[in-house]
C-alpha cells in the first residue's frame, strides 16, 4: 500500500537518476517522452544554492511540464540543506539528500556516500528537513558493507540443491535468509533509522562506495525493501530494457532508477533497445529540446551528443573531431544535425544493420555504454541469479 504522496505522483516505476550536468531540463523532457515517470535534477550543492542567487538561476531549471520532479542536494549541515530546500519546495514534488556519490570530490567535500559512516548526521538532516518542509524528503544511498557481508558477486547461498529432502531444503532456505540478514545488517539498520526520522523514500544503489565495476547486488535492495514500509527505488545493474522488469521482480522495489544506460538510450524506459538508427531519432529530439530549453553551457549538450551519437561518430571521425572542438551550443547542434543527416542516408541504404539492437553481446556496433566491455557479459551477474530465483 504505497503512501498517498507516492500515489499522488502516479506511483512511478521508471525513474531518471540525478546526474551532474546531465539530467538538465532538455534531457529530462526527452526521457519523459520515452517513458520516464519521475525525474531528478542534477545534484545541487546546498551551500551554494542557499547563498548564491546566480548559482540558483544557473542550476535550477523547473518547467510546468517537467513534473513530478525531485530536487537533489548534497551537503553535511542540516540547517544549510533546509535553507537550500526552502528555495525549491514550492516548485518540486520532493527533495532528496545525496548519500550515494562515491567520487573523490564527495570525500573532499564531506558529502554523498562518505556520510554513510556517520548515520547520526544523516538522520539529523532528514529529521530537520522532514519536520520543516512541505514536500517529502528522500535519500539516495549506497549499500553499507558490514564485516560479514560478502563481496559483490560472491552471492548469498540460495535454496538447496535438487534432490534434497523438503526438510533439508527448508533448513537451507532459512540459513540463506539468516545469512542475507547479517550481510546487509548495517544497510537495513540505516534505512530503518532514516524511515523513523521521516524519510519518505529510499533509493539504494546496490554497490558500496568502494565498488565501481563490480556487479550490482540486487539482494541488498531486496533486503532493504522487505524491512521498510516506505517506497524503495532500486538503482544499478540496469543495462537494457529487459533488465527493468527483471530488477523490479528480483528486488521487489517500487521503482527502478537508471542513469548511464538512460544517458545513451532514454528509450530504455519505454522498453526500446538501443540501435544505431534509433539513436539518430533520440539525438534529433534532444537537439530540438535543447534549442527550446538551452542548457547552462555547451559542454552539457556536447556530452549528451557524444553519448547519443556514439556509434555514428565512430563512423564519421571528422565530425567527431568537429563536435569535440565546437565552442558554442549552436555549433554543437549544427554538427549533430550533419551527423544525423549522414546516418539517415546510411539507414536508407542498409536498414537491417542500422536497426539491429546493439545493447547486448554480439551486437553489430559498439555502444557508448558497452565501449569498455571485452567479455560480452552483462554486469548484473548477481542480479541475474536473483531474477532466476524469483
Amino acid at each position: 500500500h504505497p503512501p498517498p504522496w507516492w500515489r499522488s505522483i502516479g506511483s512511478p516505476t521508471r525513474v531518471l537518476a540525478p546526474m551532474v550536468n546531465q539530467s538538465e531540463l532538455a534531457f529530462r523532457l526527452l526521457a519523459r517522452r520515452h517513458g520516464a515517470q519521475l525525474c531528478y535534477t542534477p545534484m545541487l550543492h546546498a551551500a551554494n544554492f542557499a547563498s548564491d542567487e546566480v548559482y540558483r538561476q544557473d542550476n535550477f531549471d523547473p518547467h510546468p511540464s517537467d513534473r513530478p520532479l525531485v530536487v537533489q542536494f548534497c551537503g553535511d549541515v542540516p540547517a544549510t540543506l533546509l535553507a537550500a530546500a526552502r528555495h525549491v519546495e514550492a516548485r518540486c514534488d520532493a527533495v532528496e539528500i545525496n548519500c550515494g556519490c562515491p567520487q573523490g570530490i564527495a570525500r573532499r567535500g564531506h558529502y554523498g556516500a562518505f556520510l554513510l559512516d556517520e548515520p547520526d548526521l544523516i538522520v539529523s538532516m532528514v529529521s530537520l528537513l522532514a519536520s520543516q518542509l512541505s514536500v517529502p524528503v528522500l535519500v539516495k544511498m549506497r549499500t553499507v558493507r558490514s564485516r560479514e557481508e560478502p563481496a559483490a558477486g560472491e552471492g548469498v547461498e540460495g535454496e538447496g540443491a535438487a534432490g534434497e529432502t523438503a526438510a533439508a531444503g527448508e533448513t537451507a532456505a532459512a540459513a540463506a535468509e539468516a545469512a542475507e540478514a547479517a550481510a546487509y545488517k548495517r544497510t537495513v539498520e540505516l534505512g530503518l533509522a532514516l524511515q523513523a526520522a521521516g524519510c519518505a523514500l529510499l533509493t539504494l544503489h546496490g554497490r558500496t562506495k568502494e565498488q565501481r565495476s563490480m556487479p550490482c547486488d540486487w539482494r541488498a535492495i531486496r533486503a532493504l525493501k522487505r524491512a521498510l514500509s516506505i517506497p524503495v527505488v532500486a538503482n544499478g545493474g540496469v543495462e537494457a530494457p529487459e533488465d527493468v522488469a527483471a530488477c523490479l521482480s528480483a528486488t521487489e522495489a517500487d521503482g527502478v532508477m537508471s542513469s548511464e544506460a538512460a544517458l545513451e538510450n532514454p528509450a530504455i524506459f519505454e522498453g526500446v533497445g538501443a540501435s544505431r538508427a534509433g539513436q539518430l531519432a533520440l539525438a534529433r529530439e534532444y537537439v530540438e529540446l535543447a534549442r527550446r530549453h538551452p542548457p547552462r553551457c555547451s559542454s552539457v549538450v556536447k556530452a549528451h551528443l557524444f553519448k547519443l551519437l556514439y556509434m555514428a561518430l565512430q563512423a564519421h571521425h571528422g565530425l567527431r573531431v568537429r563536435l569535440g572542438s565546437a565552442s558554442s551550443f549552436a555549433a554543437a547542434c549544427d554538427v549533430a544535425e550533419e551527423v544525423i543527416a549522414l546516418e539517415e542516408a546510411e539507414a536508407a541504404r542498409n536498414p537491417a544493420p542500422m536497426a539491429a539492437r546493439c545493447d547486448g553481446p554480439g551486437a553489430p556496433f559498439l555502444t557508448w555504454y558497452r565501449r569498455h566491455r571485452s567479455d560480452g557479459k552483462q554486469s548484473v551477474a548477481v542480479a541475474g541469479t536473483l531474477a532466476a530465483e524469483a
